[in-house]
């Protein structure tokens, strides 16, 4: 069904997703660990029937998962003495996608995939069909769960228990309470998911649009299936990030009034009579305008600039036939999956406050792993890709509005 992700983000509006909520429980027995392929560090025994296990649980997409491997590396390093004892990466990705991170982030442990997703469901599947990664599980010779956490979690003195079949105490366990996931709506503040039930299952409401305040510190999201349904939500988002969403401009060129550069609201808006995600975009804008009672002005001003350009295209590996977009990032680096330059090059702009110009000239979509802690340190990732950054000063438009 085409709606079905994104009635999946809805219930996310009302419902609180908890870590660990799955039946698999320490002290029970593991399920089957189904492997479609082997990616990396294949063993040349395959049966790992009577081996100790660490299963880690991991996608190209989260960002968390990377930012664990290398603590996972240096594990296996420590323990690679225990001969039965395996660990074990795997997602429920293609081989292909998965190839694409592994030439940027070294695995040590066995990479592999179960794209039927039978193994995530077993271990990690949440009643709904959701599930939380990074997760890691240790199981031990005779198939039996003996530790549940994240790779987070995990230390010397965990492993050094689990290989030697010492009992683990209770402070060897994460605290499950604790990594409960955030509820989105408190109670009592039922109105905006009304609104946004009432948009997917009314059938007689064709065009629609409504704002609401909104209020910091709270969840904030953006909901955009303007391709397939002609919806779009903007859920407690500040006015600034609104507009440039709507317009695919820099917040940096947006110049706003200052009783509003605080103001968060939310958006929610339908038009089933749509045509195209830029024309429909458009009818937003226009229509957050009108209900501000606004008027904007395009004025140039001369502004240093970011800019992308192709040094050596021989260097991207452009994606083709994958349809799934997945974006993350961790505490040191982006991770594009399956992206366009101009989403790519949007995101940057937004977390370095700058304005960043596509002169690629590239319409396909590709797999970017980036560092994030300056734009000196990704512009020497960007050669590797065959991609330059470079910064001028050039005459910019700015929306102004009052």
């Amino acid at each position: 069904m085409k709606n079905k992700n994104f009635l999946f983000v809805i219930a996310l509006l009302v419902s609180t997703i908890a870590f660990g909520q799955n039946e698999l429980k320490v002290g029970y027995r593991a399920p089957n660990i189904n492997i479609t392929d082997y990616i990396l560090n294949t063993p040349i025994d395959k049966d790992f029937s009577n081996k100790l296990i660490l299963l880690e649980f991991w996608a190209t997409w989260c960002g968390p998962c990377l930012e664990e491997v290398p603590n996972l590396n240096i594990l296996q390093k420590k323990f690679e003495f225990k001969k039965d004892f395996v660990f074990i990466s795997i997602t429920d990705e293609k081989p292909d996608k998965v190839l694409r991170t592994l030439k940027r982030i070294p695995f040590n442990s066995i990479v592999v995939s179960d794209q039927t997703g039978k193994t995530f469901k077993n271990f990690i599947g949440d009643k709904d069909g959701s599930y939380s990664i990074p997760a890691t599980i240790l199981i031990d010779t005779k198939g039996i769960v003996k530790w549940i956490g994240t790779p987070h979690d995990l230390n010397d003195s965990i492993l050094e228990k689990f290989i030697n079949n010492k009992e683990l105490s209770g402070s060897d366990y994460p605290n499950i309470d604790e990594q409960s996931g955030p509820i989105f709506i408190k109670s009592g503040e039922e109105k905006i998911t009304d609104i946004a039930y009432k948009m997917i299952y009314d059938e007689a409401s064709m065009y629609s649009f409504t704002l609401l305040n909104g209020k910091k510190n709270e969840f904030s999201m953006n909901v955009n299936t303007l391709r397939e349904q002609g919806l779009y939500f903007d859920l407690n988002k500040n006015l600034i990030s609104i507009i440039s969403n709507l317009s695919n401009i820099s917040e940096s060129q947006i110049i706003l009034p200052e009783n509003l550069k605080e103001q968060n609201y939310s958006l929610f808006y339908k038009n089933k009579n749509f045509n195209t995600e830029k024309e429909s975009k458009q009818d937003v804008k226009m229509n957050l305008i009108k209900s501000l009672h606004l008027t904007e002005n395009v004025i140039l001003k001369k502004t240093d600039v970011y800019v992308f350009k192709v040094q050596n295209k021989n260097k991207l590996e452009e994606i083709i036939n994958e349809t799934e977009v997945k974006n993350g990032f961790n505490g040191t680096h982006f991770l594009f999956s399956n992206l366009g330059m101009d989403d790519a090059i949007k995101s940057i702009g937004l977390y370095y406050k700058v304005i960043v110009k596509n002169k690629t000239n590239l319409n396909g979509k590709y797999d970017f792993i980036l560092k994030n802690n300056s734009l000196e340190d990704m512009k020497k990732d960007l050669e590797i890709y065959g991609l330059s950054l470079e910064k001028l000063t050039e005459d910019i438009e700015f929306y102004k509005y009052e």
